[in-house]
């Protein structure tokens, strides 16, 4: 089999998260880049729980606002990343530090 025709797996994940920029209105932006990118029957789709309690303050954690609400989300990313192991990723994401990492789905951690 050659190298162009081998399949390869892509994951597309919904993270609506806005704990980091305090904004709710990412969570709309999130769903709303989801509903317009093209669909892929062949790829797989998975959401991140985000806590859309938007009235609820953000505890402020090693100065980030919402940083341990930021750290389970992370964390629950992480291990769906470990688990899919992809091959390629498509973030609809909230906040800018949904697809501040990079990463090695092949490797146990997200690396920086």
């Amino acid at each position: 089999m050659s190298a162009r025709s081998e399949k390869t797996s892509t994951l597309r994940m919904v993270i609506p998260q806005r704990q980091g920029g305090v904004n709710p209105d990412y969570v709309f932006g999130s769903e709303l880049l989801e509903r317009i990118a093209p669909p892929d029957p062949e790829a797989e789709t998975v959401r991140i729980h985000v806590d859309t309690a938007f009235d609820n303050d953000l505890n402020k954690v090693d100065g980030i606002d919402g940083g341990d609400i930021l750290r389970r989300q992370m964390r629950e990313t992480r291990d769906i990343l470990q688990e899919k192991a992809p091959d390629k990723v498509i973030v609809f994401g909230g906040d800018c530090s949904v697809t501040g990492w990079k990463f090695d789905p092949k490797k146990p951690c997200l690396v920086r």
